[in-house]
């Protein structure tokens, strides 16, 4: 294995070097560390994997009303949330749990100082833009619209072609601050959501210019675990009825077989890194830009 992972490490650090591969960032990227940091403790981190679920289900009362159903599943629970606290409540707590008071994971402004010409995420947060400003760049952010009440172009970047100093980050599941109530997080706003992939530019959720990114160049997925059905769903559309599909790296340390098996080992898809997101990004950035901007 630890062979594998050198050559998929080389190939990624190649492809940045030359702004040709996409960073698809998850919630993950926030995990603690192996050893713990006492500079960055629990209650300041994003929660990841169904904590996120399982803290709204505590504040909302969901197994009170459902006692049959899993706490973890977190589009029904929100859906739950919105139904007793309405669609402002939710986002809310939401933004309680992920933004107000959070501080992102220190591989963040790591993951920042890479070439990455265009980043796309799940998360809600703002964390990541955060850290790229800490840097000395100028993101444009692309938030996702779900155009149920009106219909509003999507934000797609301004310029000729985006550039690691001003990367185009596009949040294809909204963003708690700058239109929270457009993020992608019960049953209906997924439905909505696999829908909206169906309208044509300008109002295409995935703006022409992240797609041209995503069409050409490879993609490395930091801080996901791809047996997520909804995550998969949403990068297979995103590639639907490509001839030639780029290459695709997932960073996981505990990679689902059954999902391993028909990604890599049956289609090729995906090539997996079995690593640590804390182990794999400093090596990353040691391997593209130097031991120096590790820290």
């Amino acid at each position: 294995m630890p062979e594998v992972c050198d050559t998929h490490l080389a190939d990624i650090a190649d492809k940045i070097r030359r702004h040709q591969c996409v960073l698809f960032l998850g919630a993950a990227v926030h995990a603690a560390p192996p050893h713990g940091e006492s500079t960055w403790p629990e209650t300041k981190r994003p929660p990841i994997g169904s904590a996120l679920s399982l803290r709204l289900a505590a504040r909302g009362g969901f197994s009170n009303r459902h006692p049959q159903d899993d706490p973890k599943n977190l589009m029904r629970v929100a859906l739950d949330y919105e139904i007793e606290k309405k669609r402002g409540g939710l986002i809310d707590a939401v933004r309680d749990e992920v933004q107000t008071g959070k501080t992102g994971s220190s591989l963040l402004e790591q993951l920042a100082r890479l070439e990455f010409p265009v980043v796309v995420t799940t998360n809600f947060d703002t964390h990541f833009e955060d850290a790229l400003h800490r840097v000395g760049k100028r993101p444009f952010v692309s938030a996702y619209k779900c155009n149920i009440d009106t219909t509003e172009r999507t934000d797609d970047y301004p310029r000729m072609q985006p550039s690691p100093e001003e990367p185009f980050v596009l949040k294809i599941h909204g963003d708690i601050q700058r239109n929270p109530g457009s993020i992608v997080i019960t049953e209906e706003d997924y439905i909505q959501f696999v829908l909206r992939m169906s309208d044509k530019p300008p109002y295409h959720p995935v703006p022409e210019v992240a797609a041209h990114y995503l069409a050409k160049g490879a993609t490395v997925f930091v801080g996901y675990g791809l047996h997520d059905y909804n995550l998969r769903l949403l990068f297979k559309t995103l590639r639907w009825r490509m001839d030639v599909l780029p290459q695709t790296y997932a960073v996981d340390l505990r990679p689902d077989p059954l999902v391993q098996e028909v990604l890599e080992r049956r289609t090729g898809q995906v090539s997996y890194v079995v690593q640590d997101v804390w182990q794999f990004v400093p090596m990353l950035v040691r391997a593209t830009i130097g031991a120096e901007a590790v820290g």
